[in-house]
């Protein structure tokens, strides 16, 4: 699976690191959703998914072409139902 680079700027990064502290006070080592949410808090957004939704210019997805396509797409109707 290929990454997306999510950018984040920061206005002011005292805030950031004050929000973002306020997040871990209660002792427990984060897992990595939890970490990704805190930042994204931290940052101003709601969450981690709000972040990446504000994020733009992203690359399209390349058409793919070739046999197995073709064989799939031979089982749609031209409506685009899955006849079988």
């Amino acid at each position: 699976m290929t990454r997306e680079t999510i950018s984040l700027t920061l206005p002011d990064v005292s805030a950031f690191a004050r929000v973002l502290k306020s997040e871990f006070d209660g002792g427990a080592i984060p897992g990595h959703q939890s970490l990704l949410n805190a930042i994204a808090r931290a940052g101003g957004y709601r969450n981690f998914q709000h972040l990446k939704a504000t994020q733009t210019g992203t690359d399209p997805v390349e058409p793919v072409e070739g046999r197995a396509v073709s064989r799939a797409l031979a089982r749609f109707t031209p409506a685009g139902l899955l006849e079988s």
